[in-house]
């Protein structure tokens, strides 16, 4: 896996454990997947 994919899941992580809230935590993982999304098909 790549290094910098593993930075963002772990900062996905963190982000998740801290937020409660509902929203934010989709507004993350939503965006996360978008960033790593063209990573994954390159």
């Amino acid at each position: 896996m790549n290094e910098a994919i593993k930075v963002e899941i772990d900062k996905a992580v963190c982000a998740i454990k801290q937020s409660i809230q509902p929203q934010k935590i989709y507004l993350f993982a939503s965006h996360a997947v978008y960033a790593l999304l063209p990573r994954c098909m390159a």
